[in-house]
């Protein structure tokens, strides 16, 4: 769901509702489950809309980023 900057919250929320009961009642396989709201104006929501794909696509391995260790000098 894109423009999330142009709407009110309450909107946004009635939007994602309404989309996920669609996905849900048609059982979607040509759509992520996880829809996504992101602002071109803000910015909110690219990262992590980003970081997804680089993850489906191989670029990304989250299972190793959940267990690593930081670095000693940043404990």
């Amino acid at each position: 769901l894109t423009k999330i900057d142009k709407a009110k919250n309450s909107v946004i929320l009635k939007n994602l509702a309404f989309v996920t009961e669609l996905r849900n009642k048609y059982m979607s396989t040509l759509c992520f489950p996880q829809p996504f709201l992101v602002s071109s104006i803000t910015r909110e929501g690219i990262a992590f809309l980003q970081a997804f794909i680089a993850h489906i696509t191989g670029l990304l391995d989250v299972e190793d980023a959940r267990y690593s260790q930081p670095p000693l000098r940043n404990r």
